[in-house]
């Protein structure tokens, strides 16, 4: 029996924080686009003489920008954002846009890659095709993508940020969080000048609107997509989007599967034993609610500590 379709807008009936995470590694889960932007090499002659036009460089680089709106079936439709760029190493077309703006709808809202994929191409493609004259979608190249899906948090918003902060962790990455207030979390994330950047926020805090949830987004820009084979639109696919946000959010599948307990079997030094107690001090702070601030130097031997013993989170301590 095939599993249903899951996402991108997970409901929560009542799950915790281990079954609203364990969602997000289902074959089954589907992927939303939050944002989207593309390139395409310019045509030989583009008439840029009502768009509008800066130069840099002593005139050497020339940046051009248009805003088109994509209609859609129905009425509505939405902005799309179109930049030239010319110099002597570049002569592309960039489009950026919000699919579900495009659309018409919550730009809040997400739209999963395959509906994204068919708005492409009939709809933003010909709005496109106004202003400059493009090759087949298909070949344009993938500039960056945010992939993204929500779900539904009930009362474990908060839970699930404080657990999320510990285990997001990579090294060579930098992890940050963000409060909303004194003692809330709003956003935990993590970012890299080479790698996707990952936000785990309060989405339902950011737009004011309810229910409780949680957004999961991976931002990728064009070396991160081409080092996982996606590169151009024809590279994108439902299934490649879910590979590659899965992976980038596969240490929140520690969530869920760490060993509880650990402490009693690792054999460990005084010094050891005096780090073990300050990071159950620390996490125990923050699954209570206290904003505990941690220094660089103390962060790093927490790191030193798991990975000596195997551990993949603090979490597996208690």
């Amino acid at each position: 029996m095939v599993p249903p379709d899951i996402g991108p807008y997970i409901l929560n009936s009542g799950l915790d924080v281990t079954a609203i995470t364990g969602q997000l590694f289902f074959s089954s889960l589907v992927v939303g686009v939050d944002s989207i932007k593309l390139s395409f090499p310019a045509p030989a002659r583009l008439n840029v003489t009502s768009w509008q036009t800066r130069s840099f460089s002593r005139g050497a680089v020339t940046v051009c920008r248009q805003v088109v709106r994509a209609g859609v079936r129905g009425g509505g439709g939405g902005i799309v954002h179109l930049t030239y760029v010319r110099s002597p190493h570049l002569n592309d077309v960039f489009v950026s846009f919000n699919p579900a703006g495009v659309r018409g709808q919550n730009s809040g809202r997400l739209m999963a890659v395959r509906d994204c994929l068919q708005l492409l191409e009939h709809t933003v493609r010909p709005a496109v095709q106004n202003m400059a004259r493009t090759t087949a979608v298909t070949t344009w190249n993938l500039y960056r993508l945010d992939l993204a899906v929500d779900a539904e948090t009930g009362p474990w918003t908060q839970q699930l940020l404080r657990d999320a902060a510990e285990v997001v962790y990579r090294p060579r990455h930098h992890t940050f969080t963000y409060m909303n207030g004194q003692h809330t979390l709003g956003t935990v994330g993590r970012r890299s000048v080479t790698r996707p950047r990952i936000n785990i926020y309060d989405k339902a805090r950011e737009s004011g609107d309810p229910p409780n949830r949680v957004r999961f987004e991976v931002q990728s820009r064009r070396p991160a997509l081409r080092a996982v084979g996606i590169r151009t639109v024809a590279d994108l696919t439902p299934r490649s989007a879910r590979d590659h946000f899965q992976n980038e959010l596969r240490e929140l599948a520690a969530l869920g599967a760490t060993s509880s307990g650990q402490l009693r079997h690792l054999v460990l030094s005084s010094a050891d034993q005096k780090t073990a107690l300050e990071m159950i001090g620390v996490l125990t702070s923050r699954r209570a609610g206290v904003h505990v601030e941690v220094p660089n130097s103390m962060e790093r031997r927490h790191r030193e500590f798991l990975q000596r013993h195997n551990l993949s989170s603090p979490a597996q301590l208690l």
